[in-house]
């Protein structure tokens, strides 16, 4: 019975977001609002029934890996590279816009500078990906010359999220060493560890699918790739392998 607690998360959590999509849906708007409403309503800040955050962070987590590959099975280099002359200068400019503006502000209200600077990288990418793909989706615009626009700013956001994710350790004062040592050792990281993925990607992995299909087992496969989804998210972050995970899925279209 020591798995009870997990399965009682699990169950008030989907109670939480059924109920909340039901409202929603019948106060016509999108169902994403009613699932963060009822995870707000089981969260530990509102009166009654608190869930266990920590199994719901790691749900969460889950379901970021999952959702992330969703965004990558709907997007391709081909779209991105579509919609450069929007996306490309957009991002790029809402980064050196917003980031060293809100580092400012922030940084006179008496933060320290890693801090403030760090705020300050996080305010211009803090669009969701995944609550705008979903959005789209339900009123039919994802395939649109506007959706895709849309979906390439935010690919290129992810994407230097990465970068953010890779150097915030050097913000840290607990960090050893010169931050310029701290930051190409962790950029070294990133990148072998993108690379090892890419490689398995495009050469390995893509062969051992093949073999799995020809054993007539669907279900088989079905495991076979979930557990290669789950097991390239214990690299870095979940979310951070995910994104990496979605480039390797551009290079084996």
């Amino acid at each position: 019975m020591q798995d009870l607690p997990i399965l009682v998360n699990i169950t008030v959590a989907l109670i939480a977001a059924f109920a909340g999509g039901m409202i929603a849906r019948y106060l016509k708007m999108p169902t994403m609002v009613g699932y963060l409403l009822g995870g707000v309503v089981i969260g530990p800040f509102t009166p009654g029934y608190t869930g266990d955050t920590k199994t719901i962070h790691q749900l969460a987590e889950l379901g970021i890996v999952f959702l992330m590959f969703g965004v990558g099975l709907h997007f391709s280099l081909r779209d991105l590279w579509a919609v450069r002359r929007i996306a490309f200068p957009g991002a790029l400019l809402q980064l050196v816009i917003l980031a060293p503006l809100v580092t400012l502000v922030i940084s006179r209200w008496g933060w320290s500078f890693p801090s403030a600077l760090l705020i300050g990288l996080a305010v211009p990418i803090a669009t969701s990906t995944v609550v705008m793909l979903r959005n789209l989706m339900d009123q039919g615009l994802l395939n649109t010359s506007e959706g895709k626009a849309v979906i390439g700013w935010l690919v290129l956001e992810d994407l230097i999220t990465v970068l953010i994710l890779v150097l915030i350790p050097t913000l840290s004062s607990h960090a050893s060493g010169p931050v310029w040592q701290t930051i190409g050792l962790a950029l070294l990281k990133a990148a072998a560890f993108a690379t090892i993925m890419l490689i398995a990607g495009t050469r390995l992995i893509p062969a051992v699918l093949r073999r799995l299909s020809f054993t007539g087992s669907r279900e088989l496969f079905i495991v076979a790739t979930m557990l290669v989804t789950l097991g390239t998210a214990l690299g870095p972050r979940p979310s951070l392998a995910s994104l990496l995970r979605w480039a390797r899925s551009w290079l084996v279209r």
